[in-house]
């Protein structure tokens, strides 16, 4: 079940990058030999694959031999295989990638409750004051507003200066 689902998908890849095969118009004529486009060999294999043509009822059209036709559709079946085989990787790396974010936002959680718990307890037990002198209006790593949120202080309280203070100057 597996197989046919997986040629189901491999078509539905197919169909979607290949030009609708209409007529057989040879592309190039040279030496007497007819060349044709990847995609009006890969038309001609999706038609036989689906039974509309056989590869004699191609060859006679087209002018070539049916042996030919058969080494477009090995060709096809090759390409119809790697391309399958990419799609099976593509799912592994989704699904590894998948892991690595699961246990990235676990990392993440973790971190994130580790400080919120060191706000609370360092808000907790030191004062406003002693948290206040911990401000570095100079850094620019971390800007008034994150150091503040990290201190549980108000930041608008770091520009205050009462009315005492603002006499002596």
């Amino acid at each position: 079940m597996t197989g046919i689902h997986s040629l189901n998908q491999g078509e539905e890849l197919l169909q979607l990058q290949m030009i609708t095969y209409s007529a057989p118009s040879p592309s190039l004529h040279t030496n007497d030999k007819t060349w044709f486009t990847p995609e009006e060999k890969l038309n001609v294999y999706m038609d036989i694959w689906q039974n509309k043509k056989s590869a004699a009822q191609y060859a006679q059209e087209l002018g070539i031999s049916v042996e030919r036709i058969n080494r477009w559709e090995q060709q096809a079946a090759t390409f119809v295989g790697k391309l399958l085989q990419g799609q099976e990787q593509l799912r592994d790396n989704q699904a590894q990638l998948q892991q690595q974010l699961t246990g990235t936002q676990a990392a993440l959680d973790k971190k994130s409750a580790q400080l919120d718990w060191l706000k609370t307890t360092l808000a907790a037990n030191t004062s406003r004051k002693e948290r206040s002198n911990w401000v570095d209006y100079q850094c620019r790593e971390l800007p008034l507003n994150v150091q503040t949120e990290l201190l549980k202080l108000n930041r608008s309280s770091l520009y205050y200066k009462s009315a005492a203070v603002q006499k002596r100057q």
